[in-house]
């Protein structure tokens, strides 16, 4: 996703680009250290496939983008 304003004349109105993704990557297990499949909690982190994306992260810029 890929949202770009324009700036308008003057300083108060600066251009600004916003810039996140919606694809899915592989999960190759030899690239971690836990099972990718497998949700662990170790340490006070989680560990897993899916624990953390961008999908919140990009629906809330489109929507504040748009206020």
């Amino acid at each position: 996703m890929i949202a770009r304003y324009r700036g308008r004349g003057g300083k108060t109105l600066r251009p600004i680009l916003i810039i996140g993704h919606l694809d899915v990557v592989e999960a190759r297990p030899e690239d971690w250290t836990t099972d990718p499949f497998q949700f662990v909690e170790k340490d006070g982190y989680y560990y897993g496939r899916g624990t953390q994306d961008m999908k919140a992260s990009d629906a809330i810029m489109v929507t504040d983008s748009f206020d």
